[in-house]
């Protein structure tokens, strides 16, 4: 039977360094280790998820804040209501954007290992 040729990396295949690469961090002593590395990408995770609810909190309250100067304007003073208006209806339009994006944040960002899964690794590295 012919030798098969070595496969060469790219899609569908791995190269026969990567392939010990990859078992070599699988190997059970290794795994401990692999999870605790995790920790910092969690906790920039975790800080940028922080920023992202500051930034909903903000663009909240400055539509809240327009609404309130307009709502405290005068009927008889048109003018000024006027003059509050548009940025009242800017900061609305802040808002859903700033919302949208902070919803699909998570799901473009999302952790790979829940809580379970590291439980379950860290059971196998203990093996």
């Amino acid at each position: 039977m012919a030798a098969r040729p070595a496969r060469r990396g790219g899609p569908g295949g791995v190269d026969a360094a990567g392939e010990r690469l990859v078992l070599e961090a699988l190997a059970p002593e290794r795994i401990p280790l692999a999870l605790d590395a995790l920790e910092p990408w969690d906790l920039e995770r975790e800080a940028r998820a922080r920023q992202w609810q500051l930034r909903l909190a903000r663009a909240r309250y400055d539509a809240l804040r327009a609404q309130r100067q307009y709502d405290a304007v005068e009927p008889d003073n048109r003018l000024v209501a006027r003059a509050l208006e548009q940025p009242w209806e800017d900061t609305l339009r802040a808002v859903e954007p700033t919302a949208r994006a902070y919803a699909a944040w998570p799901r473009d960002h999302q952790t790979t290992l829940t809580l379970q899964d590291r439980h379950a690794m860290g059971a196998m590295g203990a093996a």
